[in-house]
């Protein structure tokens, strides 16, 4: 009911991308125990920081887990606007 793909940047940097949960499942805290679990993973294999590459409208949600914003990253392909976030573990 929820997703995500992990991948690397470097040894120490990982990222979260293509964070998914399903419509109906949404509001219901899947989205939060992906990401928490995604997080222990990484860190567990060594990653001190974390980015993810956040549609402007699901700020909100990676700001309330420790997620700071670069705006100078703000990027829009023509279906939605993205903005990087990260997160020093």
């Amino acid at each position: 009911i929820g997703t995500c793909r992990l991948n690397w940047i470097d040894e120490k940097t990982g990222k979260i991308e293509r964070v998914c949960v399903l419509e109906k499942k949404k509001k219901k805290g899947i989205g939060k125990q992906v990401i928490l679990e995604a997080e222990e993973w990484l860190k567990e294999q060594g990653a001190n920081k974390i980015l993810i590459s956040s549609r402007i409208e699901a700020i909100g949600f990676y700001e309330k887990l420790g997620y700071k914003v670069d705006w100078s990253t703000r990027e829009e392909n023509g279906v939605f606007e993205c903005v990087n976030t990260e997160k020093i573990l």
